[in-house]
């Protein structure tokens, strides 16, 4: 099995060594505008040996290794870097997302890492949005409360992702300084059933009597994407609006979105 061979011989800490991992972008996008709000960075390995490799495939190995800590403070790092490079260009109405494992987050100095990688790439906490899946292996302890109640001093904006597909969604709600609800694919995916959009709009209605943002994933169709923002979504993120690509092809998207709206001005 691929996941038995990735195991063996240290070949994740040789591939991050090697530079094999790389990052691509998604557009989380305004449901109203389609103004992208968010870019969120996935991670890709790219591996001369096995080929693409899927992230579900790897990740769970590095959270397993604690591999994870010292590679998602580079995915952070280099998310960020990418960011400010797309600022100084004059792409500014935007911030990075980067997902954050429950094994960094219940880090000892996770909150201070993530303030020095901001000092350092100059990058405004407001502009960062930290995506916690939701997860059983999460414990809502005092040490990993009081790292997120660090962050949103800071001013880093906090999303609970897959929300609604673990165990613990509403203890995270009470207990967690979130700012965000990312609703699962799997929910956009069966909202034509009766079911499923109870469910949708359960979490919207929930969400926003908390005060928080609902960002739903997994849009492949213009019928899902008017039918969530009829429902009061307030971003959406998926194939309909760009595949992950990227950070070339994701300028393009920029550019393409900008000369769309430039455009539409001028009508």
């Amino acid at each position: 099995m691929l996941q038995n061979a990735i195991k063996e011989n240290n070949v994740l800490y040789q591939a991050f060594k090697n530079n094999e991992f790389l990052l691509h972008y998604q557009p989380i996008v305004d449901a109203a505008t389609h103004e992208t709000m968010w870019v969120e960075a996935l991670m890709r390995w790219h591996s001369p040996k096995f080929g693409e490799v899927l992230p579900d495939k790897f990740i769970p190995i590095m959270e397993k290794e604690k591999l994870i800590i010292p590679i998602g403070t580079w995915v952070l790092e280099k998310a960020c870097r990418q960011l400010k490079k797309w600022h100084e260009i004059g792409y500014t109405n935007f911030g990075v997302s980067v997902n954050v494992s429950s094994v960094q987050l219940q880090h000892y100095d996770f909150a201070k890492v993530v303030q020095c990688t901001l000092f350092k790439n100059g990058v405004n906490p407001k502009n960062i949005l930290l995506e916690i899946t939701e997860s059983s292996k999460l414990n809502a302890d005092t040490n990993v409360i009081n790292t997120l109640k660090i962050l949103k001093e800071m001013g880093v904006r906090i999303s609970i992702d897959d929300f609604g597909t673990g165990y613990n969604c509403m203890k995270y709600l009470h207990e967690f300084e979130c700012t965000s609800l990312k609703i699962d694919k799997f929910f956009v995916k069966n909202l034509e059933n009766d079911r499923g959009k109870i469910l949708i709009d359960s979490i919207i209605s929930l969400g926003h009597r908390m005060g928080l943002k609902i960002i739903a994933e997994g849009i492949e169709t213009i019928k899902q994407c008017e039918k969530l923002k009829s429902m009061g979504c307030d971003m959406l993120q998926g194939y309909y609006f760009c595949k992950p690509a990227s950070s070339e092809r994701l300028l393009l998207f920029l550019e393409n979105k900008q000369n769309e709206s430039h455009t539409n001005n001028l009508k």
